[in-house]
């Protein structure tokens, strides 16, 4: 599967380790967030350990100021948005998340957009699934991973037309990606699948079937698309995994990844019938 140029983008080798790799580029897209805010907020110890005689005090203050400055340069992350992401920023209000959520949004700076989605997630502010179920994935590749666990995690979160929505914005971008050229459309379709089967629902589980049958998924995205049907647990997917089972029944026999991969398969679809 081709790679993106960011690596917000997920290129999956193989089945088994699709998880992973779909969780590493979860954290690979907000990781450098993260390190920006940490910077933000923690003490200089090298700073401190340096400013040991004489006017130590003044010479601290002007060190922690010269650095943060610079760590806000760099980063470029609006102020408004690391304070709701920050715990001291917890007591604000649904609607200042979601404002700050829309001024992130807006920045021209990939991590501060990513900052501002992972914000509203580690607040379980479901108010927020307006504004990312309008985000449009092909024109943010950098924040896209982001944006669809984002939505999946707070679409699980929330409770009857709110998970509905959720589970329905998941499953029409997976249409759209799946008819979309582009380096980060392979990635995206992956978390997609993954993101469906987090979220649940019948809308989950209708979106998951249909690109089941669609047959235009790369087998390991196809596998990863049962098990997470199994993990749903809902009956209404078993014909669509019994045509699958049968599609992988008749493979020929393979040898290296490609076996590695049939097999997995197999296996997948032999699971997810034994419990749906």
């Amino acid at each position: 599967m081709a790679a993106a140029k960011r690596s917000s983008v997920v290129t999956l080798p193989s089945a088994k380790n699709h998880r992973v790799a779909v969780v590493a580029a979860a954290i690979v897209a907000i990781g450098g967030c993260a390190f920006a805010v940490s910077r933000l907020t923690r003490a200089p110890s090298a700073v401190s350990g340096a400013a040991s005689t004489g006017d130590g005090e003044r010479a601290v203050v002007r060190a922690r100021q010269v650095e943060t400055r610079a760590a806000n340069t760099a980063t470029r992350i609006d102020p408004r948005v690391v304070a709701i992401a920050e715990p001291s920023g917890s007591s604000a209000t649904g609607g200042d998340a979601v404002a700050a959520l829309r001024h992130g949004l807006e920045s021209e700076d990939e991590a501060t957009r990513i900052a501002a989605v992972e914000a509203v997630v580690s607040s379980t502010n479901v108010e927020a699934l307006g504004v990312l179920e309008a985000f449009d994935l092909k024109r943010d590749p950098e924040a896209a991973p982001t944006v669809i666990h984002a939505v999946a995690l707070l679409g699980a979160s929330a409770d009857g037309k709110k998970r509905d929505d959720a589970a329905a914005t998941l499953a029409g971008w997976l249409d759209g990606e799946m008819k979309r050229e582009g380096p980060d459309v392979p990635g995206n379709v992956s978390n997609l699948v993954e993101a469906l089967g987090n979220v649940g629902g019948p809308g989950a589980v209708d979106a998951l079937t249909r690109a089941l049958d669609g047959q235009s998924l790369p087998l390991h995205v196809e596998t990863l698309a049962v098990m997470k049907l199994g993990e749903l647990g809902d009956p209404n997917a078993r014909a669509a995994v019994e045509r699958f089972a049968q599609r992988v029944a008749a493979l020929p026999r393979a040898e290296g990844l490609d076996e590695e991969l049939r097999v997995e398969a197999a296996s997948a679809a032999e699971t997810t019938l034994a419990r749906i």
